[in-house]
């Protein structure tokens, strides 16, 4: 989950700090429009004092750019590459195949995209499937169920295409699927989607039990990532934390917002995210 900040001086320092900043949301998948936000992920270095501390926290710390309609989102690397292998953030899992990403100094997690095809990142797709069909009556707006619907299809499509080991952020299915969907819901004749919802539901809950879940048991699916590429992907990462660039970038993160950023964690930890 994310936490909100609005200090104004950790958020330009992180900022500065870090390794890379990636464009994500709908305009990754090809299916921005007028109304479309602008969102951003920035890979942070590891501070010092999060290294030498107990706690290592998955949250991602989020600033509002309210005037500009911006939500700038961060993570540190280590907690980014967590999240990748859990599904505990699908959008981060997204990131390893963004071309950003490829021409980033974190080129080579882009390079192991592959070994990170798992059964938990699947789950997650599918069990947010399963989440937006349950929740969907809870949307009042034509333009949010739109949108809803569109993000059904799109965990779906991306489920499986995970599992076939096939995954791409640009699906032209699902970009065609998007425009049929928005158009249908302008001209109030969007009754047909809403009526697949129990069928698409089945769906997933039998590609679930009947191939991913069985996919896993024959261990012809990582549960979290094969052991060899565990190994690679440490080697690599442990180059580039004693590069020059990740020293640099880390030390730009000064000891008064190492601090703050601990402390929020150290909340989050015992209270669980406060959006105040």
């Amino acid at each position: 989950m994310n936490i909100h900040i609005t200090d104004q001086d950790l958020f330009e320092n992180l900022q500065a700090a870090a390794l890379c900043r990636l464009e994500i949301g709908s305009k990754l998948y090809g299916l921005a429009h007028a109304e479309s936000d602008t969102d951003y992920l920035y890979i942070l270095p590891r501070t010092i004092d999060e290294g030498e501390s107990f706690l290592s926290s998955h949250h991602q710390i989020q600033y509002k750019d309210t005037d500009k309609a911006i939500d700038h989102n961060f993570t540190n690397l280590y907690a980014f590459i967590t999240n990748c292998l859990s599904g505990d953030n699908t959008i981060n899992f997204e990131c390893l195949h963004s071309p950003q990403l490829h021409a980033s100094p974190l080129h080579f997690l882009g390079e192991l995209a592959p070994y990170f095809r798992n059964y938990h990142v699947i789950r997650a797709y599918l069990g947010f499937c399963d989440r937006d069909i349950r929740h969907y009556n809870r949307h009042k707006s034509l333009k949010d169920k739109a949108s809803a619907i569109i993000h059904i299809q799109r965990g779906y499509l991306f489920a499986q295409a995970i599992f076939e080991d096939k995954f791409e952020l640009l699906l032209p299915e699902l970009i065609t699927y998007a425009k049929t969907v928005r158009q249908a819901y302008e001209m109030k004749d969007y009754q047909v989607y809403e009526l697949m919802l129990p069928t698409i539901q089945q769906e997933v809950k039998n590609f679930r039990q009947n191939k991913v879940n069985k996919a896993l048991e024959s261990k012809q699916l990582a549960k979290n990532m094969l052991p060899h590429y565990q190994a690679l992907l440490d080697e690599k990462l442990q180059v580039f934390v004693k590069s020059d660039f990740y020293r640099t970038r880390q030390a730009k993160i000064s000891a008064i917002n190492a601090q703050k950023l601990l402390h929020i964690y150290y909340h989050a930890y015992e209270y669980w995210v406060d959006y105040t």
